[in-house]
């Protein structure tokens, strides 16, 4: 028996292609969360949504990075800011864009959201772009550090000077701790 651990010829997928795996695999939900109007009111009140809000005025542009469900976007469009989202996964885009159609009569200012698709680490916007930058449970999946600090950078990049830069990300309390843990789920465990 060999004491040199064997190496894998598969190359390393990128943070961006283990989620669109995720998101296209037959068993994901993110192609088909149905977004209650409740959640999106109680988000528009919440600490998630309130530095947003703080830091700019009705009409300011933000940009969600990585949407998951959407609701986050949804919740920052409906107090009357124009949010733009990215995300590689085609699907995720195409079920806020079907949130969004929904609950639209409900949150008249929530039509102005614009899906873009396309990878966080490399964003088609121009420098200062952006009043306000936010993203919910996506940067913990750089386990790498400086790429981790890399994506932040990036994010910075298309913020406007004084703008705000808002990222939340889980911990031990997060109701979904439990679950990264048993199931291994790919990029949660760190050692940076």
């Amino acid at each position: 028996m060999s004491n040199h651990a064997s190496m894998s010829t598969e190359p390393e997928r990128t943070v961006a292609e283990r989620w669109e795996a995720v998101t296209n695999s037959p068993e994901s939900v993110y192609k088909s969360v149905v977004v209650p109007a409740q959640k999106i009111r109680h988000f528009a009140e919440s600490a998630y949504v309130r530095p947003i809000v703080e830091a700019t005025e009705p009409g300011a542009l933000c940009l969600e990075t990585g949407c998951g469900s959407g609701s986050l976007s949804l919740a920052v469009a409906s107090t009357g800011r124009r949010v733009v989202t990215i995300d590689i996964a085609q699907g995720v885009l195409d079920n806020l864009a079907a949130n969004r159609a929904r609950l639209a009569a409900e949150f008249p200012g929530m039509g102005d959201i614009t899906p873009v698709r396309g990878d966080i680490e490399h964003m088609p916007f121009d420098d200062g772009a952006f009043d306000a930058v936010f993203s919910e449970g996506v940067i913990e999946h750089w386990t790498d550090k400086p790429a981790r600090l890399a994506v932040m950078r990036e994010m910075v990049r298309v913020l406007k000077p004084g703008g705000r830069l808002v990222l939340f990300v889980p911990n031990g309390r997060h109701p979904l701790h439990g679950w990264w843990q048993l199931t291994r789920y790919p990029g949660y465990a760190s050692e940076n």
